[in-house]
C-alpha cells in the first residue's frame, strides 16, 4: 500500500468509526438561533459581507431580541390584568347570586315592567283551551260534512231507484194500453 491509500484507509476507518458510535442526542449541537432573516432589508444582507455590517446585524438582532423579550413582558402583563379582571367577575357574579333579595339590584323602569308584564302562565292556557275547542269543532264538522254527504249520496241512489221504478211502472202501463188497444182495433 502507498502513502495515499493508507491515509484514505485512515480516513474512511475513523468516518466508519465516528457512525458505528451512538451518542446521545444530548450532546449533539443545535444551533440556538433559527429566525427567518426575511424581515431584514437586501442592503443589510448585501453589507453583512463586511466586519462592520457584522456588528450592525448583532445591534440589531440584539436590539430585536430586547423588543421581543419586552412584549413577551407586556403581554405577560396583560394576560395577568384579565386574569385578575376575570376573577373580580367571578366573585361579583357569586355575590350577586347569593343575594336573596335581588330585587333591590334591578332598576327602577326594570320593576315597572316587571311588574306591569301580562300573566303569561294565564294566556298561554287560554291559548291551549282555545287550539283545544277549535280541533273539536273541526272534527265535529268534518264527521257532519260526511255523513251529510253520506245521506246526499243514499238520497240520490233512492231517488234514482224510485224514478227508475216509476218510470218503468209507467211504460209497463202504457205497454197494456197499447196491446189492449191493438186488440180491440183487431176487434172492431
Amino acid at each position: 500500500m502507498n502513502e495515499n491509500e493508507v491515509s484514505n484507509f485512515n480516513s474512511m476507518r475513523s468516518e466508519d468509526s465516528m457512525k458505528k458510535g451512538r451518542r446521545s442526542s444530548f450532546f449533539k449541537r443545535r444551533s440556538t438561533f433559527t429566525a427567518d432573516l426575511s424581515f431584514m432589508t437586501d442592503e443589510i444582507l448585501c453589507e453583512s459581507e463586511d466586519k462592520s455590517s457584522d456588528q450592525e446585524v448583532e445591534h440589531k438582532l440584539t436590539q430585536y431580541i430586547k423588543e421581543l423579550k419586552r412584549e413577551k413582558e407586556d403581554w405577560k402583563k396583560i394576560y395577568e390584568k384579565l386574569k385578575r379582571d376575570n376573577r373580580e367577575l367571578k366573585q361579583k357574579c357569586s355575590q350577586l347570586v347569593d343575594h336573596s333579595s335581588s330585587w333591590d339590584l334591578l332598576l327602577p323602569q326594570d320593576k315597572r315592567f316587571l311588574q306591569e308584564r301580562p300573566d303569561y302562565v294565564s294566556v298561554g292556557r287560554l291559548v291551549d283551551r282555545t287550539a283545544e275547542a277549535i280541533a273539536i269543532r273541526h272534527n265535529r264538522t268534518t264527521a257532519t260534512t260526511d255523513k251529510l254527504l253520506h245521506l246526499a249520496e243514499d238520497c240520490q241512489e233512492t231517488i234514482s231507484y224510485v224514478t227508475a221504478t216509476t218510470i218503468l211502472q209507467i211504460m209497463s202501463q202504457f205497454n197494456e194500453l197499447d196491446v189492449h188497444c191493438q186488440d180491440e182495433s183487431k176487434c172492431e
